[in-house]
Parts: structure tokens; sequence; C-alpha cells
């Protein structure tokens, strides 16, 4: 077993090994989010409007 002393040594921050991301992990992570809440948007407008057309009433947005 892994002594508590150790565990608590992996669970403090250490400035010196600290690493930021590269900015390209972040820009593509942005990127899917982004494209992932569209996509999300666009069904649920086609979902809406095909709700709306069955009942005989048609939007245009």
């Amino acid at each position: 077993m892994i002594p508590v002393a150790e565990l608590k040594s992996f669970s403090q921050p250490n400035a010196q090994f600290l690493v930021l991301k590269p900015w390209w992990d972040v820009f593509s992570e942005y990127l899917c989010v982004t494209m992932l809440m569209i996509g999300v948007f666009g069904c649920t407008l086609h979902v809406r409007h095909l709700r709306l057309s069955k009942k005989g009433i048609l939007i245009l947005l």
C-alpha cells in the first residue's frame, strides 16, 4: 500500500512543475465546445420546426 504521506505530496501542487497547456490545445477545446453548442442549438431548432409544421403552424426564422 501507499503511505498517506506520499498521497499528500501528490495532492499538493508543486510550483516548480506546473505546466500550462499549449495555446492550440486550449483553442481546440474551445472550438469543440462551440461546435457542440451550435450542433445542439441547430438540432433543437430543427425539432421545433418539425413539431410546429405538423400542427399547421409555419414559422420562418
